[in-house]
């Protein structure tokens, strides 16, 4: 498994770095990924936007993949999710929460 400084590094938004790690039950890591980007005109559109989890944007036109999003669906097959620590984040927007619950995690925390 990649450590967190490896995955950090792989993250391409200009914005902030964040990193999703998911574990099981006993604590084992099951997946460990960063977000991406791919702005058009490669520039960040969002770095002057500041929001929280009420007024957070849906889509924008940096062609993101949250970090969250990533490490679900890189879990290995019959892998059984319990809880995912978020780096670099305060929040879990609506739908990486759903991807994560929709996986099985039942702790969300926020390192």
């Amino acid at each position: 498994m990649r450590t967190l400084e490896e995955v950090k590094a792989e993250s391409t938004c200009q914005k902030r770095v964040t990193i999703c790690e998911i574990f099981d039950k006993e604590g084992n890591l099951l997946s460990r990924e960063s977000n991406r980007c791919s702005p058009d005109g490669g520039i960040c559109h969002r770095l002057e936007v500041n929001q929280g989890k009420d007024n957070y944007d849906v889509n924008s036109q940096c062609n993101w993949h949250h970090a969250e999003q990533r490490a679900v669906s890189l879990l290995p097959i019959g892998s059984n999710a319990y809880r995912s620590v978020l780096y670099g984040h305060s929040f879990y927007c609506d739908a990486c929460e759903s991807a994560l619950r929709g996986s099985g995690v039942e702790i969300l925390d926020i390192a």
